[in-house]
């Protein structure tokens, strides 16, 4: 056993108090004889110096190293890779763990672009819908594809999506593929809504 300080001592008594015996920071300064801010102050140190640990259960498992090295090698701000221990079916565990980080993730006032596949269709199936947000805009990022009717299509993911977390929908009313400049410029410039996506994205 290391040897510690009174300081030392202080900090786990408060922590043990906090979180593993459920008392407010209040109760806690009566029975040390301390502030509230001052317990409050001492409860952050004790996080801060590694005696708390608060460790979030997540409802899969992640390859931490695997992880981080996707991070450092393509310079993203954050990345999941998960486990798939259940040997769930790829594309419905896929859409489990991109419907669960997306609503962790999601705020108040975010864009939100879209497109259309299979585990995009995956991951709107499996959110949990909600009335939580406001003012979320979510914005159909690409047109039809030539005989493209089938539930992965973008504009029917782009319409589940703004239902399922009480979002506006934007949509893009054009085909994917166009065979000229010319085309494509008209079609972007004619319709107030395209102004509105490209404004937002």
């Amino acid at each position: 056993m290391e040897k510690i300080d009174k300081e030392k001592l202080n900090l786990i008594k408060i922590a043990y108090l906090y979180y593993s015996k459920n008392y407010t920071q209040e109760e806690i300064g009566k029975i040390l004889n301390k502030s509230k801010m001052t317990v409050s102050r001492m409860i952050k140190k004790a996080s801060d110096e590694g005696i708390v640990k608060i460790i979030i259960q997540l409802p899969y498992q992640i390859d931490k190293n695997l992880q981080q090295k996707f991070i450092d090698t393509f310079d993203l701000k954050d990345a999941v890779i998960a486990k798939n221990i259940t040997n769930e079916k790829t594309l419905n565990f896929l859409g489990q763990v991109g419907a669960y980080n997306l609503q962790l993730h999601l705020k108040n006032n975010d864009v939100l672009g879209v497109g259309g596949s299979h585990t995009v269709n995956s991951l709107v199936r499996n959110l949990i819908p909600t009335n939580s947000y406001k003012n979320i805009s979510i914005l159909q990022l690409m047109g039809a594809l030539e005989g493209n009717i089938k539930p992965d299509n973008s504009f029917l993911i782009t319409k589940d999506i703004s239902q399922k977390l009480g979002g506006k929908g934007y949509y893009f009313s054009a085909p994917a593929r166009v065979n000229n400049k010319k085309i494509k410029k008209m079609l972007l410039n004619q319709r107030a809504v395209f102004k509105k996506i490209r404004h937002l994205w």
